[in-house]
């Protein structure tokens, strides 16, 4: 199984235009190369899927502000939402889809309603993980969205096996510029970590 990135570029935010203006962030972008995942395009189990996570919509609390960028759910997450469930299968049971940048958890959320299970939502402001683990509950979702945080410059936390991530998501990831580097290493290392696994003897080579 490959791993795969998928993200949304920041857009600003417009009133009435939440759904506007997200475009995906090309492995070029990150200077990463990428394995094409399976795709159902246009198949009836997708379009069923898609449907599906349009009508479940995720009952999602803000936290006032107080976890900043990640206080809000930006209008590309639902983008995101919607094209990975209309193109893609949920991943095997035995792999894990890892977010980044969760903020309020409604991508993961969304993602659990339309039967994906073993999510793990990790975001780096504690604030914002508190936040996302009570809309997690509220949404009875615990069962299939775990909430982690998780500072992209520190190791993986316990419970987040590399090596066994099928896919690998996010949108809106940064604001600032300097934030690029370190979601660039670390994007490195998950698809690093899945080449290991996919290899054997990669490990004793690196």
């Amino acid at each position: 199984m490959a791993a795969a990135v998928c993200a949304a570029s920041p857009a600003p935010h417009l009133p009435g235009r939440d759904l506007e203006g997200a475009a995906a962030l090309s492995p070029a972008d990150a200077g990463l190369v990428l394995d094409e995942p399976s795709v159902e395009n246009g198949s009836a189990a997708a379009a069923a899927r898609a449907e599906a996570g349009a009508c479940a919509a995720p009952m999602i609390r803000t936290d006032g502000g107080r976890g900043g960028t990640g206080s809000r759910t930006w209008g590309s997450a639902k983008v995101l939402g919607r094209a990975l469930l209309a193109s893609l299968p949920a991943p095997s049971a035995g792999g894990q889809v890892l977010e980044l940048g969760a903020g309020t958890g409604e991508l993961a959320i969304s993602l659990g309603q339309a039967g994906w299970r073993n999510i793990v939502a990790t975001d780096g402001e504690p604030a914002v993980v508190r936040n996302m683990k009570y809309n997690v509950q509220a949404n009875k979702m615990g069962h299939a969205v775990r909430c982690v945080r998780w500072d992209w410059a520190d190791p993986a936390p316990k419970g987040i096996d590399l090596e066994n991530i099928d896919l690998c998501v996010g949108s809106d990831l940064v604001y600032y510029d300097r934030e690029h580097s370190a979601l660039a290493a670390l994007l490195a290392r998950v698809l690093a970590a899945r080449s290991c696994a996919a290899s054997p003897g990669a490990a004793e080579r690196h």
